[in-house]
């Protein structure tokens, strides 16, 4: 949870709200409400609070952030391989206003599933998993958002092999070259992000789906399998983005300085750093009393050369 604020607060500073910043936003607020709530869940278990309504409460507004914060996940990688495929046309058509409406709309037609149900569970009554309900929820929600998340890794992948082929191939010039890179650079932080998000997040409903069918029979193993892949998901996103952006590894360091932070800043560093200051002001105002020397030196010489010449 740590690392996704530390993401919002850069980004926040960054104020560069492009497409894929405002979606690295968007999934970094999701995840952390996912952990604020596998965090009270685990508290309630803990404490043996047995409360129907708040186990309730809790599992529908974790469906919600996950479904938001898979929105996200398909919209950002659609977005990064339409640049990478066809980068003239994307600059033409893409832009952060139609970013927006996009997602919008997919996280919308995703939660009336989650409210459906939250009908159908707390308000009619009906076992979901009974009623075998959760087969067409699970593929609208999940299976056909991480087929799409698939495709769109293969596609990007795809995109970056060609640009790096592009780059070995033709006498390109530096602003050509640094726009590839730039685009490169990005589309590989969405590729790892993205690719983990597939990892972690597929396996815990796949099992989730197999148990309530009967053919896993341990359940306990399978929800801490899913909640620690998905946990994990929501934690390691901010190594990616130190390992994979320059950029954020900048915004990052920039951040920690503002705050004065300790492990930035070394105290043997800004020791030498004060001592070299001192030693500075030292010779400056040494050369100073030397320049007023030499000066008075001139001075006292010239008036005795005009008193053993009064002609001149």
């Amino acid at each position: 949870m740590l690392g996704n604020i530390v993401t919002l607060f850069a980004l926040w500073r960054r104020k560069k709200w492009t497409s894929v910043n405002l979606l690295i936003v968007v999934m970094a607020i999701s995840d952390c409400m996912s952990l604020l709530v596998v965090l009270i869940r685990s508290t309630t278990v803990l404490l043996d609070l047995r409360v129907q309504s708040l186990r309730y409460v809790q599992l529908y507004v974790l469906e919600a952030s996950v479904t938001i914060s898979t929105s996200s996940a398909i919209i950002i990688g659609c977005e990064r391989a339409f640049a990478v495929r066809k980068p003239l046309l994307f600059k033409k058509l893409w832009s952060t206003k139609l970013t927006v409406k996009l997602l919008t709309a997919t996280a919308f037609v995703l939660l009336l599933f989650v409210g459906s149900r939250a009908g159908i569970e707390f308000i009619k009554g009906v076992d979901f998993f009974k009623a075998y309900a959760f087969i067409p929820y699970f593929i609208v929600t999940r299976g056909i958002p991480f087929g799409i998340i698939f495709a769109t890794n293969i596609s990007m992948l795809l995109g970056l092999i060609a640009n790096k082929k592009q780059m070995k191939m033709m006498n390109m010039r530096d602003l050509d070259r640094q726009r590839i890179q730039s685009v490169v650079s990005i589309t590989i932080t969405v590729v790892s992000m993205t690719t983990l998000y597939f990892i972690c997040m597929v396996p815990g409903r796949i099992t989730i789906g197999l148990t309530y069918t009967g053919l896993i029979s341990d359940v306990r193993i399978v929800r801490f399998i899913g909640e620690f892949l998905e946990v994990f998901n929501y934690s390691v996103t901010f190594v990616i983005y130190s390992v994979t952006s320059k950029n954020f590894r900048k915004d990052y360091k920039d951040l920690f300085h503002s705050c004065n932070c300790k492990l930035c800043y070394n105290p043997t560093s800004r020791e030498s750093s004060a001592s070299n200051a001192q030693q500075q002001l030292r010779r400056e105002s040494s050369s100073s009393k030397t320049v007023e020397t030499i000066l008075v030196a001139n001075c006292l010489s010239y008036q005795h050369d005009n008193g053993n010449n009064p002609s001149r």
